[in-house]
């Protein structure tokens, strides 16, 4: 009877229980923490519903594709980003039909959590303090934690992101051995960052090799790793497919041809740099720089470069650099993107694509705070730097009518509505060459002055400003770009404007003065 007495008085249970806060304690509190603040900001009622999101253009195709596959409905009107988010979610529709997103966002924050302890572990970082890093990364500003709430890619994405870093903190710095079956999930979790959202395609290439180069090193690399890898990458990228081929065939889809469309511009780097991180305004009016947003970051990049200076552990300073490299080669890819701007960063929610980033940065931030007192001149070394290199930014002025113009302002007769002059069907027509509103340029009201922005080619002298329709133009049906506007075309400029670099005291720090 005592054998029965001991099985039944819950000591098993409680063993289990302990195992499991044991070993996922930072996933759990993280995700209680979470579902709690989640409550706080949308209340219980909008929390499940989602009616605080589902009016957005992103969100409300991320829901039609998830209760489309819910329901058989494969029709290509039913979809239209990349599928993965969306086909995840669709077992919870039966549940919660309005807001199928919810339990797997939970889910990915658990997972995140859980790498971030882990990853902060290989970087000599305490799981507690980790824990306390991420979730004021996600927190400040209110923009940033909006990200979270709502549905977005890039929730998906960050979980994975964290925990292919994780993994690869385990083979570099952790040196476990990996086994076939570790393989095999590294694989098919690298394939589905891509598949989730394909410019993250480059953070894959960056941990990935670096796993493969610390197995070498570590003469742990095997034939069988590799082909276990690929054979988890072959899985989820053929479950995909046939997905794909069910709904378009063996068609590209309009998102793609109007990512494509949009495209990047490496050319114009430095200046989007500018405007996106250290001062918009003489450029975009009613921008805000990320800097000064978020001010912290300054110590995250102050720290990146501490941390890369200072482990005295090669294994950690290899994967330090791996995961930094990672990271800036994705921020330039995304600076380049055309479509990123700082009329967008925070009003339409585009912060969310540093989602992943901002955590990493804010481990940094902690480790020359806490390390700084101990290398006092390296710190110090660093801050100055990072000042004087934020110091830098490119400022607009007057263009002579034989030099390119960055940017061109047109009167108009009367107010308009900002949206609808933003996403406007207009072009600018100079000597046969046509570029389009948000695909080329694009146009901000600014009171009775439009200021038109070249983001892919600089406008020359001959540049004219046709608000309504052309014509000549291809516009995708389903893609960027609403009606065209009324009125007397075309307008010529009143002011033209070319760029020019200047270094002046961080205006992020002490104000930008008059413009």
């Amino acid at each position: 009877m005592s054998g029965v007495a001991t099985a039944c008085d819950g000591r098993p249970f409680r063993g289990i229980t302990a195992y499991i806060w044991a070993r996922w304690w930072p996933g759990i509190l993280a995700t209680t923490v979470y579902f709690l603040l989640c409550i706080l900001k949308s209340g219980p009622i909008g929390l499940f519903t989602g009616h605080t999101w589902q009016h957005w253009a992103d969100q409300s195709a991320y829901l039609r594709s998830a209760q489309a596959f819910a329901s058989d409905d494969l029709s290509p009107a039913s979809h239209w980003y990349p599928l993965l988010y969306a086909f995840i979610a669709a077992p919870f529709v039966f549940v919660l039909p309005n807001n199928p997103f919810l339990p797997v966002d939970l889910i990915c924050v658990g997972i995140m959590a859980q790498s971030v302890a882990r990853v902060a572990g290989h970087l000599g970082v305490k799981p507690g303090t980790a824990l306390l890093i991420l979730l004021a990364t996600v927190l400040w500003p209110s923009e940033l934690w909006h990200s979270w709430v709502q549905p977005w890619t890039t929730t998906l994405s960050a979980a994975l992101i964290w925990w292919l870093m994780a993994k690869t903190g385990d083979i570099a710095v952790g040196r476990m051995p990996i086994r076939m079956r570790d393989a095999s999930a590294m694989g098919l979790g690298a394939a589905m960052i891509p598949l989730t959202r394909p410019t993250d395609a480059v953070v894959v290439l960056f941990l990935g090799g670096y796993s493969a180069f610390a197995l070498a090193r570590h003469r742990l690399l095997e034939w069988r790793l590799v082909l276990a890898a690929g054979l988890g990458a072959t899985l989820i990228l053929g479950v995909y497919a046939l997905l794909h081929l069910s709904i378009y065939g063996p068609n590209n889809t309009d998102y793609v041809r109007m990512s494509a469309d949009v495209g990047f511009s490496f050319a114009t780097l430095g200046w989007k740099a500018s405007v996106l991180f250290i001062d918009p305004e003489p450029w975009f009016p009613s921008g805000r720089a990320l800097l000064s947003r978020m001010p912290w970051v300054f110590l995250g990049l102050c720290g990146s470069l501490f941390t890369l200076a200072t482990r005295d552990d090669a294994a950690q300073r290899g994967y330090a650099a791996c995961l930094l490299s990672a990271a800036a080669a994705y921020t330039l890819i995304l600076v380049a993107y055309i479509d990123l701007l700082p009329s967008g960063l925070w009003q339409y929610g585009n912060i969310h694509y540093f989602k992943w980033i901002l955590p990493l940065l804010g481990i940094m931030a902690w480790i020359l705070i806490r390390d700084a007192k101990s290398r006092p001149r390296i710190a110090t070394a660093t801050v100055l730097a990072m000042i004087a290199a934020t110091g830098f930014r490119v400022m607009p002025v007057p263009a002579r009518t034989d030099e390119a113009a960055r940017r061109i302002d047109f009167a108009i007769p009367r107010r308009l509505d900002w949206a609808r002059v933003y996403f406007a069907r207009s072009v600018i027509a100079e000597d046969g060459r046509l570029q389009r509103n948000i695909f080329d340029y694009h146009q901000l009201p600014d009171g009775r002055i439009v200021h038109a922005i070249a983001l892919r080619n600089d406008f020359g002298a001959h540049a004219r400003w046709y608000g309504g329709s052309v014509r000549q133009v291809r516009w995708l049906a389903a893609g960027l770009g609403t009606t065209p506007l009324a009125g007397q075309w075309p307008l010529t400029p009143i002011a033209r404007w070319k760029t020019q670099l200047i270094w002046a005291p961080p205006c992020w720090i002490f104000g930008c003065g008059p413009k």
